[in-house]
């Protein structure tokens, strides 16, 4: 080895580890960093160091250098890991939307569940911190997926049998959507007893006595398309 380059490549490997401790320092003071993120700038420089140290001369520290710097570069701060989860958190609830269908909601529910989605939007920029953006969009798509279809409002909300067989049966309904009632007593083949447009939530079907007959009866109702 050239006496000149053995005394001069240790400084050269020096400046080199120095450079990359000054940059350490600065990123701490310029910025914040997740735990984890945090612990991989630390080892990207760690591994500058030791790449710098292996170099056997002037080029190969340079290179080892450029390296970890550009290793070092490339972690993401605390902000920049946020805003990506915002984005990304987001975009979640974007997609979410679109795979539901407005034919399949009432106007008051569809505009429900577009308000559920805006509101998500709002507490996930506002939240702090990644866990808080994924609090903020788990309650967002809990809210949306809670808002009921069309066919969901539809239920039955009593079931009554009189001594003499009549049956009276309440349906919770959604006001002006056309329903059909049918019944069957093997729950095969079904028959239609009743279509109604409700002008109110709850709507009263008597089915009589001489009609609703056999040991066993079964209802079943749905909203009209």
């Amino acid at each position: 080895m050239d006496l000149g380059l053995a005394e001069t490549l240790p400084a050269i490997k020096a400046a080199a580890r120095a450079e990359l401790a000054t940059v350490l320092v600065n990123y701490l003071l310029a910025n914040y960093y997740t735990a984890g993120n945090w612990t991989a700038l630390q080892t990207a420089k760690t591994d500058g160091d030791a790449a710098i140290n292996a170099a056997t001369d002037p080029a190969g520290v340079a290179t080892a250098k450029d390296s970890a710097l550009a290793a070092m570069a490339a972690v993401p701060t605390g902000a920049e890991t946020l805003a990506a989860a915002k984005a990304a958190a987001m975009n979640d609830l974007t997609t979410t939307l679109a795979t539901y269908q407005e034919a399949n909601y009432t106007v008051e529910n569809w505009t429900t569940l577009n308000t559920a989605r805006t509101n998500g939007n709002l507490a996930i920029n506002a939240a702090t911190d990644p866990a808080g953006v994924t609090t903020a969009k788990n309650s967002a798509l809990a809210a949306m997926d809670a808002v009921p279809t069309i066919a969901e409002t539809l239920m039955f909300a009593d079931i009554s049998r009189t001594s003499e067989g009549e049956v009276t049966l309440v349906l919770r309904t959604t006001p002006y959507f056309l329903l059909t009632l049918q019944t069957s007593t093997d729950l095969k083949s079904w028959t239609t007893i009743a279509t109604a447009t409700p002008v109110t939530e709850l709507w009263t079907f008597v089915h009589d006595a001489a009609l609703a007959t056999g040991p066993r009866r079964f209802y079943r109702a749905f909203l009209n398309p």
